[in-house]
């Protein structure tokens, strides 16, 4: 999650403490609260709003027209946050249900020139901001009842980037109080306090979340505690944590630019000038300092920014990016402005989720840039316009070096502008030694730089194909009798000449794999791709080739290492190569690159194997299957770091693969889609799909439109990915390929089963798995029983999804699938929790954690965490669901897993709860229901509204109780949950029985008890045995009263629910105090407060204390 970017963010901060009324009191801390918090924004170690985009209005310059116009404007430029204070008086319209915020011009009798809270909010709706993240603080009296209405909807399910926030000080019915002598409100004060201390050791950002946690935790004041309202996602940053430590690995370098480059020759004067313009603008303000570097080619432009970007390592280290922008590639087009974007943003994401547009991608590389001392380089630029689009934003920290063969002095100003010329002659003859092994006498070196030029590169090569002691004036005299074009010395010419002299020394294993590495897509290569492009089938004809690559680097600087095992050509070399190869083999490259795309699709199948562990699909027609032998890796971490470092690669070789119409393209696609799926990558497999999808070829669609609906999957867009697979489903029929269709069913039921369309998504499934069990397709077969009994479990159907997980699991370790058979054995552990066998659960789960860390399966750890928390939760182990819960929700928010996020919230809900910590615990229910709305889970709406409700009757707010568990009870009868409605009905008999109502309870509570008796859950019936047995209580029946709650013990203790014991003991022993058995009544109470602190509920066991003290003889 990145920091707002200060450019593009607004704030108005409003402190009206001075009123032209005087039946209107004056309060200086109003101001000054108003004040500080505006310093805190300007705060470049905070925030580092520009002063022009943080308005400050208090006292007289408070009126009710300023302030209007203020948050107009502030609302109207304002991309990325928008945050308004207000501090003042409120006055609340009960009997309208109004809130009202006085000006500077207020009067009372009559009431004028009052601020509504209802026009405030039109005035920041999202309809009339482009804001991604709005913060709206009420510091005054009364602010509470802003929250009846409060902001409107401001999220995005799929990549979590908004937010609305809604901070009030007090309730709807209290005051807002200032401290004797206070410097600020108590509001202001804490929240000040919250940002300027951040979180010890916490992370590197303060989001509304994370400062309303610190904020309730200090909170010392005897009232109500400040609220926190949101709608989207409450964890995006806010302000920087001063106090915060890295939440990513200072080494991390996407991109990375080589840290140790050769040494340059000649270049120590530009690069000190270079250097010296970066200290000197990095001194004057925190803004990009830009530098061109330009010259013609070969001139070592990109070595020396490398060098610059070595030599800032210490001021500028957090992050180093380069980026070719492939201005003059003969082999790829030059990056429009989108894909330069998409790019860095790619690289910087990792494993996140990035925005899938273009305005979204942009916003949230200059985000990201606010937080990294950084160097940028933009290599190979032809065209300002597409660096200026890219550019860092005011505020950035950073060095962005640009080279270019184009003149940047215009763009850049003069004095940002370098010009890399030719070497002198000094520089020149030490290159030339260098590269010779020799030195040559003044005269040779005076010829060569005529003949030649002075470009570095081009030195380079002439001193490599001297250095087997040919004289120099004879070379240049061969040369002068076998190239006619050698006449005009243009430097063109001269590296080209140079590069074919180079090449005639070769040996005829290097001059191979030069043609190979010159017919390559490229960016770059492996020797195992050089390797399969000339035929070689061996580790050691890999070896010799990765020998050779090697030679083509150090001695005829032909090439450039860019990564460990890893090669690219120089400037203009691979060019001349291809040209080279195509005019003395001709034809030959078309071959090398099929050899190309059948050995790089061997490695994916292979890699795919090692974590799946699947040998090859079964049952497809082999017209639309016809594939190579699988590549075997030693392991899935050798196969990991080999898809690691070969992404650029693969992927410009699917688009080479498609281009050139080859027969296994969609194959291609097809694994490295399922790679960057899998490694929870989805915007890289979704463009890779998108091409494939204009294939004239309807097998080809078929998979597009299948990998497409796996990406909406992944991205929590249901209904997209319903549209996807229905294409697919379609193509697959027309083609007669029944396995595909059968998959893209699977689809179509997964997408149905996400926007809680369980019925639907059911029949999906089964016709799926009969297809599959037509084609004898047992992995297939295993897909839709695992789908089914996921269906089942959902229905609290539990034996049938046992029987469908077991049927799943032994398909899968039949064809040796490791993934699959792992989700099986989770669901195998859903059952067992439900069925309340924790060990059996934990046991499941752990076993699938281990499997999911040995692979790197960051998605399958963050589900195993979630599922882990449930177990511990459900088993009364509050502290360690806590922690797991808290697991899941850092790996969930750092994929971008929006569905897994709101999973994890509600559960660290279910812990504050318990905590009794109730603002905290309704914050992360109303958060997770806001993505759960946003993605049309009915489960999850479900799930949040019993949650609220269960808060408000804890709180006291029964009708809300009501109404939320009302809403719980509709929604679970809307997918056919029986238990989520026998709890709806537990709830409300709760709420009844605290209302007074006791025949209404007792209603509710046997209609639960019934729904769960039929369902088989012990935990239920016991809940509503406690309920009636409350009940019975409450109306003096006390006999009735005492059997309920022996019932209810003695099935939570067979289920081992600690809490459900402490509330029955704790329920008896009134019961025994009421009949005068003060003794019994002592014993029951202790046991009960003995419960509540296994339980973890050290609260409610210290609420047991007063009445032990009473009973205590």
């Amino acid at each position: 999650m990145s920091l707002p970017d200060p450019s593009r963010s607004a704030a108005v901060l409003i402190g009206v403490h001075d009123h032209a009324d005087p039946a209107i009191p004056s309060y200086p801390a109003v101001g000054a609260s108003a004040e500080r918090l505006a310093e805190l924004c300007r705060d470049p170690r905070l925030l580092g709003l520009p002063a022009e985009r943080c308005t400050t209005l208090t006292g007289a310059d408070a009126t009710k027209q300023a302030v209007e116009e203020a948050v107009e404007a502030a609302a109207a430029e304002a991309e990325d946050v928008l945050l308004v204070y207000y501090g003042g008086h409120g006055l609340r319209i009960a009997s309208e249900q109004k809130l009202l915020l006085s000006t500077s011009g207020s009067r009372v009798a009559p009431r004028q020139r009052w601020l509504g809270f209802s026009a405030l909010k039109e005035m920041i709706d999202p309809a009339a901001t482009r804001a991604k993240r709005v913060v709206v603080i009420l510091d005054c009296c009364y602010s509470g009842q802003a929250k009846t209405t409060g902001l409107r909807e401001n999220t995005d399910p799929v990549t979590g980037d908004r937010m609305s926030v809604l901070w009030t000080a007090t309730g709807a019915t209290e005051r807002g109080w200032i401290e004797d002598g206070g410097r600020y409100t108590n509001f202001a004060g804490a929240l000040i306090a919250a940002v300027e201390s951040g979180i010890d050791n916490g992370p590197e950002t303060l989001s509304p979340a994370s400062i309303h946690e610190r904020l309730s935790t200090a909170w010392t004041h005897d009232r109500q505690c400040p609220d926190l309202l949101t709608t989207g996602n409450p964890t995006l940053p806010l302000f920087r944590n001063l106090n915060g430590r890295p939440s990513r690995p200072r080494t991390e370098r996407p991109r990375q630019l080589i840290d140790e480059p050769e040494p340059l020759v000649g270049r120590d004067s530009t690069l000190q000038r270079i250097l010296d313009y970066v200290e000197a603008r990095a001194a004057i303000e925190r803004v990009p300092a830009v530098c061109g570097l330009q010259g013609t080619p070969g001139m070592g432009k990109s070595s020396l920014a490398r060098q610059v970007a070595a030599e800032l390592t210490r001021d500028f280290g957090d992050s180093q990016y380069l980026i070719d922008l492939q201005g003059w590639n003969p082999k790829l087009p030059p990056l429009t402005e989108s894909e330069v974007i998409e790019r860095l943003v790619r690289d910087m994401a990792g494993h996140q989720v990035y925005p899938p547009d273009d305005p979204g991608r942009l916003s949230q590389w200059r985000q990201w840039m606010l937080e990294r001392s950084s160097v940028l380089v933009f290599d190979n630029a032809a065209d300002w316009a597409v660096v200026e689009h890219c550019m860092p934003p005011r505020g950035a920290r950073c060095v962005v070096l640009v080279t270019s063969r184009m003149d940047l002095t215009d763009a850049v100003g003069a004095e940002a502008a370098f010009f890399v010329r030719g070497l002198d002659d000094a520089g020149a003859a030490a290159l030339l030694a260098e590269k010779s092994h020799r030195e040559l006498d003044p005269g040779a070196v005076a010829a060569l730089l005529e003949r030649f030029g002075r470009s570095p590169q081009t030195l380079a090569t002439v001193g490599s194909v001297l250095r087997g002691g040919m004289d120099p004036e004879r070379f240049i005299t061969a040369l002068d009798a076998g190239a006619a074009a050698a006449s005009s010395h243009h430097p063109e010419a001269s590296a080209k000449e140079a590069f074919q002299a180079s090449v005639r020394t070769f040996d005829a294993e290097e001059q191979k794999v030069m043609w190979a590495a010159g017919k390559h897509p490229g960016p770059n290569f492996s020797p195992a791709s050089i390797n399969s492009m000339t035929g070689g089938v061996t580790t050691v004809s890999e070896e010799v080739t990765e020998l050779v690559l090697r030679r083509l680097c150090a001695e005829y600087f032909l090439l450039e290492p860019v990564g460990p095992d890893r090669f690219a050509f120089h400037d203009r070399y691979g060019e001349y190569a291809a040209e080279l190869a195509d005019s003395i083999h001709p034809g030959r490259g078309d071959a090398m690159l099929r050899r190309l795309f059948r050995g790089l699709l061997a490695r994916l199948r292979g890699a795919k194997r090692q974590f799946t562990g699947m040998e090859i699909e079964q049952g497809a027609p082999e017209a639309t299957r016809r594939t190579p032998a699988v590549h075997r890796f030693a392991d899935a971490a050798a196969a990991r770091a080999w898809l690691d470092e070969s992404a650029d690669e693969l992927e410009a070789a699917a688009a080479a693969a498609m281009r050139s119409n080859w027969d296994n393209a969609a194959q291609l696609v097809k694994y490295l889609s399922w790679w960057l799926l899998f490694d929870s990558r989805p915007n890289r497999a979704r463009l890779l799909l998108d091409r494939l999808a204009e294939s004239d070829r309807l097998a080809d669609q078929a998979e597009a439109w299948r990998g497409l609906g796996l990406v909406e999957l992944q991205s929590d867009d249901f209904e997209a990915a319903s549209h996807r697979f229905g294409d697919a489903r379609r193509d697959f029929r027309d083609l007669g390929d029944a396995i595909g269709e059968a998959d893209a069913l699977i689809g179509v039921g997964q997408a149905l089963f996400g926007r809680s369309s369980t019925a639907a998504a059911a029949r999906c499934f089964d016709e799926a798995e009969s297809l599959h069990r037509a084609q004898g397709n047992r992995r297939g077969q295993a897909d839709a029983w695992r789908a089914l009994a996921r269906v089942a479990w959902l229905r609290d159907q539990y034996d049938t999804a046992a029987d469908l997980y077991r049927e799943a699991a032994a398909a899968y370790g039949d064809i040796h699938d490791r993934l699959g058979l792992t989700a099986a054995q989770m669901g195998l552990g859903d059952v067992a929790r439900h069925r309340a066998d924790f060990a059996t659960a934990e046991r499941h789960y752990r076993g699938s954690m281990q499997v999911y860390e040995e692979l790197d399966d960051r998605r399958g750890q963050a589900q195993t965490w979630q599922a882990l928390g449930d177990n511990a939760r459900l088993s009364d182990d509050y502290p360690g669901a806590g922690r797991y819960y808290a697991k899941a929700e850092q790996l969930n928010g750092g994929l971008g897993d929006r569905l897994g996020q709101a999973d994890a919230w509600w559960g660290l809900g279910t812990v504050a709860q318990m905590d009794e910590d109730y603002s905290r615990a309704e914050h992360h229910f109303r958060s997770a229901q806001s993505v759960y709305t946003g993605l049309g889970n009915l489960r999850g709406r479900a799930d949040t509204s019993w949650s609220l409700g269960h808060v408000a009757r804890l709180r006291g707010d029964l009708e809300t109780a009501e109404r939320e568990f009302t809403a719980a009870l509709e929604a679970y009868q809307a997918f056919e949950n029986l238990i989520g409605q026998a709890d709806s009905w537990l709830g409300l008999g709760d709420t009844a029985q605290a209302r007074g109502d006791l025949d209404a309870a007792e209603r509710r509570y046997r209609e639960a008890e019934t729904a769960h008796r039929r369902m088989g859950t012990p935990r239920g019936w016991a809940n509503a045995w406690r309920g009636l047995g409350e009940t019975a209580r409450l109306r003096g029946d006390s006999d009735t009263a005492e059997r309920y709650l022996g019932d209810a013990d003695r099935t939570y203790a067979d289920t081992g629910n600690l809490l459900g014991r402490a509330e029955c003991h704790r329920a008896r022993s009134l019961i025994a105090e009421a009949k005068g058995e003060r003794g019994e009544a002592l014993r029951l109470l202790r046991l009960a407060q003995d419960f509540y602190r296994q339980a973890g509920a050290e609260r409610r066991a210290e609420e047991c204390g007063p009445r032990l003290d009473e009973l205590e003889p």
